[in-house]
């Protein structure tokens, strides 16, 4: 008999009768009106102005003609006769117009100089061939060498040759800022001069006419080097204003269809009040010919592959397929009612396709969407994939297919990140293919994802329900869903458009506060850097991993180069020696004594300092503490219960009396005020209030309330990581990179916000939400605790990847575990069926 747990008789179980299989009707399935093909990307009206020049006179230096590399079809403006650039003298100085400089639709990223064409009127003319391919290299018809003059300080040098060695040394440091911004996509050739020894014997022979020539020469590649430069800069430009172009236009569409479906549900139908963050504002993007390329290619080469490997070897089920009329879809085991990861259809009337890490919720979620009869079928149990055809075909196939579709490496600067995302794929699917291609080093920022449980899985689902889109496309067959969302998403627009709006309101506060009379402040002026105040540590659990971080910590250090901060509650957490994770985040665990002590510490330790001595300082609105101090009936409320209402410790401010702090009667000293309307302008948007005291003695007293940082990485256990969550991560990033750009007017000696795209990325948490969080958590469907690891990396300069750092590395199973997904990774039950359970 059975054996107990223990040893003893174990219980019988009673044996589940059998369903009889379901024979069901036979499924129609509607064909296409025409084939779903991705439209190509046609070549948009450019956002930035673009005078070409008009007939050349004699001022004319140096005319430059910009033509497409034989062979490339990305560049339709230069082909031809080209585009054509001009140098000219203009009070004894070469210029060159930028308004004048073609603005190309798509990224270039090889140069190679031609040679001199014949002129026909003043000046020379030389040809640029122009690649938007990495492939091509870098030539040029310059002679001579790239190695730097190398002159004897005890030689003579003539006035000739101070010139060209000085003009080859200029030249050489344009190439080098052009390589040093956009080097990582960008080649151009080397400069080319003449040798030591050749320029000795020409001086030493009193050769004017070639040493004049060789001066002329590296004045000509100075000035094709300045006009790459600038051609790569304008090419930027328009995209980053395309891309907050387009999703502008994708917001104003959402609102509205948001309104109509609220008006025609008897709602009222407000006007939304900043971004709308949801699927139809968000799931598409501006998009070069490239980028539509690259999309395509992986696309052919991997998704569709995939996905007919498994149709080969049984392990999905379509009706993309010949007799599909013969397999019985509405039977049971076809069903998508599983707790499992799996690829789907939704029958009439949804005829959608698409995928689920769920399918048991996913099938409620249609049934509510469409309709209660609506029949659904499982095309790919993720779960079940062979093993053996995991590790042999799949994986390799998919794997070679990201190390061609990734980022180099985990990009440094935000015009890095922008760069890569003009050439491929979003930046956010990028990253996490590089994340899981790249071998692990812990130097290496963002490597070593493959020995992470479930990264390498994300991938099978996007790759092969794509597939499964493709394939049914490629039958005639219609069906509906978001198609390959997972390559791209609005997120660079939103970051555009939300970035420009906190740019331009960290400026409004520095030249108001310059402005303003009642204090002291002028462009000269620094404040002092001060320590965050921030409001409670989270607890840590025996088996938490040694060098985990938790999020705000991360957040507070990235924007500020690692300076301490403090805690309203200090060092407390809510329950010591936690046992749960909900132990550790349990807020009403907090005492009433301690809420008040954390309110006390703040205003000790933060708010009474500013009072006396001027300054400017962030705080945490700490919401725990603040609000159960005021509350009549003694209700602890979390910081995210305060975001459609006045925080209560904004509400402490304004109602505090300031006299003790200021030496003045008491009921006679000025009071917080909110600043700049900021509250109802940006607390519910943008996550932060502005409060000003006018100090008597004209001192700035400035505080910047913010939301709480933790929510940028939002990971409670039981949420739904929707819209709703990215709306509280969107605040989070914005206020912290509010706070990280205020402080870089108020706190330096700039009297300009720093709008430069050469910023690390550790500086703008805003650009990791929009571009890696939203991204990868709703459009690549990628869970919270793996997108937080490549999060934390960035904002931290460190590889959080190491088993030191979180608690999800793979279990050991053998050779080629690595390349295996699926729990219940066996012989597919789907292979059974299509074999032996037709009608």
């Amino acid at each position: 008999g059975r054996r107990g747990a223990a040893g003893g008789p174990g219980k019988k179980r009673k044996r589940k009768k059998r369903k009889p299989d379901h024979q069901g009707e036979p499924w129609t399935f509607p064909q296409a009106a025409a084939l779903k093909q991705p439209p190509c990307a046609a070549v948009s009206p450019i956002a930035v102005q673009y005078n070409p020049p008009g007939p050349a006179g004699d001022e004319l230096e140096l005319a430059v003609v910009l033509k497409s590399f034989p062979g490339d079809k990305h560049l339709p403006e230069l082909d031809g006769d080209g585009l054509v650039v001009h140098v000219t003298i203009e009070a004894e100085q070469f210029c060159i117009r930028g308004s004048q400089i073609p603005v190309l639709s798509n990224l270039p990223r090889r140069f190679t100089f031609g040679g001199y064409e014949e002129s026909t009127g003043a000046g020379r003319r030389i040809v640029v061939y122009v690649s938007t391919a990495a492939d091509n290299t870098c030539e040029t018809s310059f002679d001579g060498t790239a190695t730097p003059i190398q002159w004897d300080a005890d030689e003579y040098m003539s006035e000739e040759v101070w010139h060209i060695i000085d003009a080859a040394a200029k030249t050489d440091n344009v190439r080098t800022d052009l390589l040093d911004s956009y080097g990582c996509v960008v080649d151009v050739p080397p400069v080319m001069r003449p040798t030591t020894d050749e320029l000795l014997i020409a001086q030493g022979m009193n050769d004017h006419g070639t040493l004049r020539e060789w001066h002329e020469r590296i004045t000509d590649q100075h000035h094709l080097l300045s006009i790459a430069e600038r051609l790569i800069d304008r090419c930027v430009c328009n995209f980053r204003m395309k891309s907050k172009e387009h999703f502008l236009k994708h917001q104003e569409r959402a609102k509205k269809k948001k309104a109509a479906e609220a008006r025609a549900a008897g709602k009222s139908a407000e006007r939304e009040d900043g971004v709308l963050l949801n699927f139809d504002a968000l799931n598409d993007r501006f998009t070069n010919s490239v980028m539509v390329a690259k999309a395509n290619e992986y696309r052919e080469e991997v998704a569709l592959p995939m996905f007919k490997i498994l149709k080969e070897n049984g392990e999905a089920i379509t009706h993309g397929c010949e007799n599909n009329q013969d397999i019985n879809y509405g039977h049971p085991a076809h069903k998508i009612g599983l707790k499992q990861p799996l690829i789907y259809y939704a029958h009439e009337p949804a005829y959608k396709s698409g995928s689920t890490g769920n399918g048991s919720q996913k099938e409620d979620i249609l049934t509510q969407r469409f309709d209660s009869d609506t029949q659904y079928y499982k095309a790919v149990g993720l779960s079940n994939i062979s093993p053996v055809l995991q590790r042999e075909k799949l994986s390799p196939l998919l794997l070679d297919g990201l190390r061609k579709f990734r980022c180099p490496r985990a990009p440094e600067t935000l015009l890095e990140a922008i760069l890569y995302d003009m050439i491929g794929p979003t930046l956010g699917f990028q990253l996490h293919a590089m994340a899981v291609t790249e071998p692990y080093d812990e130097n290496v920022l963002c490597s070593g994802a493959l020995n992470v449980t479930g990264f390498l899985y994300n991938h099978y689902r996007m790759a092969i329900e794509s597939g499964y889109q493709l394939d049914l496309t490629e039958h005639g067959l219609h069906h509906v869903g978001a198609m390959f969302e997972h390559l791209m998403s609005g997120g660079g627009g939103l970051y555009e458009a939300v970035n420009c709006g906190l740019e331009d309101f960290a400026q409004r506060v520095h030249n108001d506060l310059v402005a303003d009379d009642s204090n002291d402040y002028s462009n000269t002026s620094q404040l002092a850097r001060r320590p965050f105040s921030l409001a409670w540590k989270v607890g840590r659990l025996e088996t938490c991993p040694r060098k985990f971080q938790e999020a705000k910590k991360v957040v507070a250090w990235g924007i500020s180069d690692r300076r301490e901060y403090s805690n309203g509650f200090g060092e407390q957490v809510p329950v010591v020696g936690p046992k749960t994770i909900d132990e550790c985040y349990d807020y009403r665990k907090f005492t009433p004594a301690q809420c008040k002590d954390a309110v006390t510490n703040t205003e000790v330790n933060v708010i009474v300092p500013v009072e006396k001595n001027g300054g400017f300082q962030v705080l945490d609105v700490n919401q725990v503490a603040f609000d159960h101090i005021r509350s009549k009936k003694r209700k602890r409320t979390d910081d995210i219960d305060c975001e459609d209402k006045m925080p209560a410790m904004c509400k402490w401010l304004l109602e505090r009396d300031t006299s003790a702090s200021l030496d003045m009667p008491e009921g006679g000293s000025p009071k917080w005020e909110i600043y700049m309307d900021s509250y109802k302008k940006c607390w519910k948007r943008w996550g932060f209030i502005l409060m000003k005291l006018k100090h008597p003695k004209k001192k700035v007293c400035l505080l910047v309330l913010v939301c709480p940082w933790c929510r940028f990485m939002m990971n409670k256990k039981g949420v739904t990581m929707g819209f709703k969550q990215m709306v509280m991560a969107l605040r989070a990033a914005s206020s912290s990179s509010f706070v990280e750009m205020l402080e870089g007017v108020l706190c330096t000696d700039r009297t300009t916000v720093d709008r430069s795209l050469t910023k690390p990325i550790s500086k703008s948490p805003l650009f990791v939400c929009s571009f890696i969080t939203i991204h990868c958590t709703q459009f690549q469907h990628c869970i919270p605790r793996h997108i937080n690891l490549i999060v934390k990396g960035l904002l931290s300069k460190e590889n959080f990847f190491g088993p030191e750092h979180h608690g999800m590395a793979r279990k050991e199973g053998g050779e080629g575990h690595e390349l295996v997904v699926g729990s219940r990774a066996g012989r597919s039950r789907a292979r059974r069926l299509c074999r032996g359970q037709r009608r």
